[in-house]
């Protein structure tokens, strides 16, 4: 078999060639002359204005295919930049079903468009060396509400105009085959099996499809709906997102504005204008379940040799675009852009007009019950490992809901969880005090001013400044942030405190044990037991000293 194998004739490795450009200058020139893009004014100007913004740096412009353009000139990363293209629809936009274009379509769209890596008559192996040669990385991922598209490379010897060269043949000539189709349906359903095996991803599962049900964008594909997805479904919805009017090409970083400019208009301005019709691809409707008590608090075992457990609170929270003022929700500021400012310090219901009013103020809230959980339920009674309250804010949906993830041990875990309850729902006892907030609103700013200088966290706030789906984002919300954190109250805080979903029947939980269960006969973990009775015991009674006692004496630190 050796000598079979040694005689063998020996093929050589097919040579590629790396091309120096993914677009010819001649094929570039012809674009443009059938094309002609122009910048065009946004709208209430007259005309294009191509000077950053005084207070943030940013520049706004827009294409005469619709496409729109933000980019802020920064020297965070020298001779480096950051390139993100976002487009509406995202995962939502999937047909709540088994179906060609169903649940799971649009993940496994940008999965396999990802796969393939191959974009017009380039093959894949010539695409990633042409990545590796321009110092470029690259990834399409897909959230519930958007599509994105993201690039970080050199901005220098030619960089801007190899990315706007992918990001071009990308949308425009797209390659499809059927095996990266089924590579990407292996990898979920990897990632499906392996779901049962992971205390903490099972546990947060349990607890999420409690609060949405089966068949919804917010949980990961089935291999039902999975399987039921074909290529053409896969792609026909996740191309009809990615048309021109529906684009927004955000760009931070270190560049030349006449050069980005010039490479934006000739290579994005040439893709041809269409629209979605969001008549055909509607967000499928997400409605929180109102289950029995039973349904809505589960648990969950793992079979495992190491002792440990975890538990997830969920329930609705306003979203972060949420216009409380009664309002129409349009723009309030004046015409002259001048005015937003003039009311910060004013009454309640001026402050509630400010888009950023409710964004703020749940910001401030879960810093605030982040600070109280840590300090009673960890500090105070020993009952945790880790504690924390999370905010999952949309930017498109009107829906939202917080989390509470604690981990603790089996002992000690009903406990952890009925502590963490407890701490949330006692800002309606215990209120929250001046001191708490002025000490959130210097952690948060501090942190605003430290993130400034990551190119990553400043796209973000970049992304949906001209983003027809969310219509309350625009540049005075970038320009008056730092007003806007000054100005909050303890009554804002309570305005998205009281939208808070905390009842019994509102709020999801799931208990996550793995391990061997504990013996009723073992003394010792018998009087644990009653330890931890009684510590939940005393806290939901608001007697924290009491707890602490018992704490102390049993030694459950």
């Amino acid at each position: 078999a050796i000598s079979e194998v040694r005689s063998m004739p020996l093929e050589p490795v097919e040579d590629f060639e790396v091309p120096d450009n993914l677009i010819s200058d001649e094929e570039l020139d012809g674009l443009v002359q059938n094309v002609q893009p122009t910048f065009v004014p946004l709208q209430g100007q007259q005309h294009v204005n191509s000077s950053p913004d005084p207070i943030t740096g940013i520049v706004q412009k827009k294409l005469s295919n619709g496409v729109a353009v933000n980019y802020c000139k920064t020297d965070n990363e020298p001779q480096a930049a950051m390139i993100r293209v976002v487009a509406s629809g995202g995962r939502g936009v999937e047909k709540a079903m088994a179906a060609s274009s169903g649940l799971g379509a649009v993940a496994l769209g940008t999965r396999a468009l990802s796969e393939v890596g191959a974009i017009g008559k380039w093959e894949r192996q010539q695409v990633e060396l042409f990545c590796v040669s321009n110092l470029i990385h690259f990834v399409l991922e897909t959230t519930e509400e958007f599509v994105v598209l993201d690039f970080h490379f050199a901005s220098t010897g030619g960089g801007i105009r190899a990315v706007m060269e992918m990001i071009h043949l990308l949308l425009q000539s797209p390659r499809w085959d059927e095996a990266s189709l089924t590579r990407a349906k292996q990898a979920y359903r990897a990632h499906y099996s392996s779901l049962g095996k992971s205390l903490e991803r099972a546990t947060l599962n349990n607890a999420l499809t409690a609060m949405v049900g089966k068949g919804c964008c917010f949980l990961d594909p089935v291999p039902e709906e999975l399987d039921a997805v074909t290529l053409e479904g896969a792609a026909e919805v996740l191309m009809a997102q990615l048309v021109s009017e529906n684009l927004e090409v955000n760009v931070v970083g270190d560049f030349d504005q006449g050069e980005l400019d010039d490479t934006i208009l000739k290579l994005l301005g040439t893709l041809p204008r269409q629209s979605v019709d969001w008549s055909k691809w509607v967000d499928h409707n997400i409605d929180f379940v109102r289950g029995s008590l039973e349904a809505n608090n589960t648990k969950f075992l793992l079979a495992d040799s190491d002792e440990r457990a975890c538990a997830y609170v969920i329930g609705p929270a306003p979203y972060r675009w949420q216009d409380i003022s009664g309002s129409d929700g349009g723009d309030s500021s004046s015409p002259s852009g001048e005015g937003l400012l003039d009311f910060l310090s004013s009454s309640p219901e001026e402050r509630q007009e400010h888009p950023l009013f409710m964004s703020v103020s749940l910001s401030l809230m879960a810093e605030i019950i982040n600070s109280r959980l840590f300090t009673t339920v960890r500090d105070s009674l020993g009952l945790t490992y880790d504690v924390s309250f999370e905010l999952q804010l949309l930017d498109r949906m009107k829906k939202s809901w917080f989390s509470v993830s604690v981990t603790s041990t089996p002992a000690k875990i009903d406990d952890a969880l009925d502590a963490s309850l407890h701490v949330l729902r006692e800002l309606t006892s215990r209120r929250v005090s001046q001191q708490e907030l002025e000490r959130a609103r210097r952690t948060l700013l501090a942190r605003h001013e430290t993130d400034l200088k990551d190119n990553s966290y400043l796209i973000g706030l970049l992304t949906h400044l001209q983003c027809d789906t969310v219509p309350r984002k625009d540049i005075k919300c970038l320009q008056e942030l730092t007003s806007v954190y000054n100005a909050a109250t303890v009554s804002d805080i309570y305005e998205a405190y009281n939208r808070l979903g905390l009842s019994d029947q509102e709020i999801y939980t799931c208990t996550g044990v793995s391990g061997e269960s504990l013996e009723e006969g073992d003394p010792e973990k018998q009087k644990q037991l009653e330890a931890a009775a009684a510590i939940a015991q005393a806290s939901q009674n608001g007697n924290l000293f009491e707890a602490i006692r018992i704490a102390l004496e049993n030694g459950m630190n």
